[in-house]
């Protein structure tokens, strides 16, 4: 599988991903993903009209286009890794709890006893 990742390179403010485009091309060899990518990017050409049509712009030209050979995809746990690190924070909030709890039982101990 072949990826492309299109950039118009004049960002945004405040925008994530903002100017940059990655597509999924259909192609099977490294040279018809390059063709593939040529024709998505600046479309294809009309005879009659003498001219492109359909090409990936956006609101202006790219600047640069990178093509990636993806051989192994893995999608990634992502709730569960959120939700090990929440319990992990969780786990340690309550052992300094703990600790702190056990600190002061040891100086109320001291003191009344």
């Amino acid at each position: 599988m072949f990826l492309a990742y299109l950039n118009q390179g004049q960002g945004c403010d405040y925008t994530i991903g903002c100017g940059f485009k990655i597509i999924q091309l259909e192609a099977g060899t490294h040279e018809e993903a390059l063709k593939e990518l040529q024709e998505k990017i600046v479309g294809q050409w009309n005879e009659d009209d003498k001219r492109f049509y359909e090409g990936y712009t956006g609101e202006s030209a790219l600047e640069t286009a990178t093509l990636y050979d993806v051989s192994n995809i893995t999608c990634v746990p992502i709730e569960k890794w959120y939700k090990e690190a929440r319990e992990q924070e969780e786990y340690a909030k309550n052992k300094v709890n703990e600790q702190n709890e056990k600190k002061e039982l040891q100086r109320l101990k001291k003191k009344y006893e």
